[in-house]
């Protein structure tokens, strides 16, 4: 889900990741969307990543 102000001063996203996935593609993907100027938040049910 992606969370903005109204004004558009800031975004963020809210990840719920319930499959696998690995450290490499969390930080990829985190560093694209820093690159679009959005922050994230990552949940998961466990720690068991790929």
């Amino acid at each position: 889900m992606l969370a903005t102000d109204p004004a558009g001063s800031w975004a963020t996203a809210l990840e719920a990741q319930l499959s696998p996935i690995s450290d490499a593609d969390i930080t990829a993907r985190t560093e694209k969307m820093a690159a679009d100027g959005v922050t994230s938040t990552w949940c998961a049910t466990s720690r068991e990543f790929t």
